[in-house]
């Protein structure tokens, strides 16, 4: 029986969803937000039991407004509600910044009419499993629509790809190894991918079959292995033990800790450029070619480069299998569909973050606007007095400004620094960008302030237009 998934099963054993719903989540967001309600309602009202008797004896207007107006807990809230509405705006910055760097990043190789293919009959049946892959191999390179057909022991950006230990000449201590990601493949893999070589050669076929201790490097990889070369071809002819460069039907590539004096021992022959291999986020990840033999068990995939549209070779591919083993269970993924697979995570965290930070640039601005409208309804009457011992407009203006202001840039700094401390966090995945990018600090600080004060200036400007005999009268 034919059956296609549209992800590995290796792929698929690393992720685990859970879209049930947490009443736990539900209940603890909905006590917090009732608790809040509550606070925020109780506070004003506890300070208005407190009256100050005297003031209002002396009928100095609002005892309640006279509090809040001098309210150091008002502007400190103020003050914390512009600081995480940045904060929540860099981060925003950041990942939306991110996520189109992730879109269109070099992956090294065209990932365009290329798919990988992998055909399984069941662990007890691996002879047949590997014979069902010769002839699928066959098929694919005689189909007129296929450029290329190659094979690999992990599909590229299909997840992060294994690691060895590696050991230079005269290196016996195992604890102070290097270790680098592998990859076994067939010798005509480099050319499907497209992945260039910089300086030497490939393995060859007969080199493959014969199990010859040769090995290519990508450039990281000798930036890694030998970091006082200035120049990758400087690696040729170098010889480096491999601990899982032995591998024979049977044997596990996570095999016991072995000494370095028992790794095989490769020969450098070729140099290619670096390629994002395994994780998106980890670019020019160093990278170890190794050649598949024909007695390897590990090139369980096919990759198939295609001159026409993949989809329509993909389709094709069914009938193929089923000719073959109508048993056989077979797996298609397009590289493209991988690339935009790892790229979800990040356009969901980009979008929810920037739909986050919006929310929190409009309540830091409904709220700043909010507070000046109150400071500016109880100084009414000291407004009036001012308009009438002859004060300009636009001092009036200034006065409800420079108090905005105040309290905008005290948000700002706090938020900046804020925002550091969680820049520091998103470095992990920030892909050739600065986590302390200046246009992204800049960006956002800049469109806050701007808010902020057209907040600040509606209010302000309303002040400036108070008659002065109705704000003497004013209570």
């Amino acid at each position: 029986m034919l059956s296609q998934f549209a992800l590995s099963s290796a792929f698929l054993a690393s992720l685990v969803f859970d879209l049930q719903p947490d009443f736990r989540v539900f209940g603890f967001t909905l006590f917090m937000v009732v608790l809040t309600g509550v606070v925020a309602g109780l506070a004003p009202a506890w300070q208005a039991s407190r009256p100050n008797l005297t003031l209002a004896l002396k009928g100095e207007g609002s005892v309640f407004g006279e509090h809040l107006s001098q309210s150091r807990l008002r502007n400190a809230l103020i003050v914390a509600q512009l600081a995480f509405s940045l904060i929540l705006l860099v981060s925003a910055g950041l990942l939306v910044r991110n996520l189109r760097t992730l879109q269109t990043i070099d992956t090294g190789f065209e990932t365009a009419r290329l798919f990988a293919v992998e055909v399984d009959l069941g662990a007890t049946r691996a002879r047949q499993t590997e014979e069902l892959r010769q002839q699928l191999e066959a098929r694919l390179r005689a189909l007129p629509d296929v450029q290329s057909v190659s094979r690999v022991s992990r599909a590229p950006l299909s997840g992060q790809a294994p690691e060895t230990a590696v050991a230079l000449t005269g290196q016996t201590d195992r604890t102070n190894l290097p270790e680098t990601s592998y990859d076994f493949v067939s010798p005509n893999h480099l050319e499907t991918l497209g992945v260039p070589l910089l300086s030497g050669r490939n393995f060859t076929e007969q080199e493959a079959n014969a199990g010859a201790h040769v090995v290519v490097l990508s450039a990281a990889a000798v930036r890694k292995l030998w970091p006082q070369y200035t120049n990758p071809s400087q690696a040729l002819g170098q010889s480096l033990g491999i601990e899982a460069g032995e591998v024979s039907p049977g044997r596990s590539l996570t095999t016991e800790a072995a000494s370095p004096a028992s790794f095989p021992v490769y020969q450098v022959i070729g140099i290619t450029r670096d390629t994002v291999s395994g994780l998106v986020f980890r670019r020019n990840d160093p990278l170890i070619y190794l050649p598949l033999s024909p007695g390897n068990p590990n090139g369980e995939h096919l990759m198939v480069r295609t001159r026409t549209d993949a989809n329509r070779v993909m389709a094709s591919l069914r009938a193929e299998v089923t000719a073959l083993n109508p048993e056989a269970t077979l797996a298609m993924k397009a590289t493209a569909d991988w690339l935009d697979l790892q790229t979800t995570p990040f356009r969901i965290a980009a979008n929810i973050a920037l739909a986050l930070g919006l929310a929190a640039l409009l309540l830091a601005a409904i709220g700043l606007y909010g507070v000046m409208s109150f400071v500016v309804a109880q100084r009414t009457r000291e407004i009036g007095i001012r308009v009438a011992l002859g004060a300009q407009p636009r001092s009036i203006l200034a006065l409800f400004l420079k108090q905005g202001m105040r309290l905008i840039g005290v948000g700002i700094l706090l938020g900046l620094l804020g925002g550091v401390g969680v820049a520091r966090l998103l470095a992990l995945i920030l892909v050739d960008m600065s986590p302390f990018d200046p246009l992204t600090f800049g960006g956002v600080s800049l469109c806050l302030t701007l808010v902020a004060l057209l907040a600040t200036y509606l209010p302000a400007r309303r002040a400036t237009k108070v008659a002065p005999m109705i704000a003497l009268r004013h209570d």
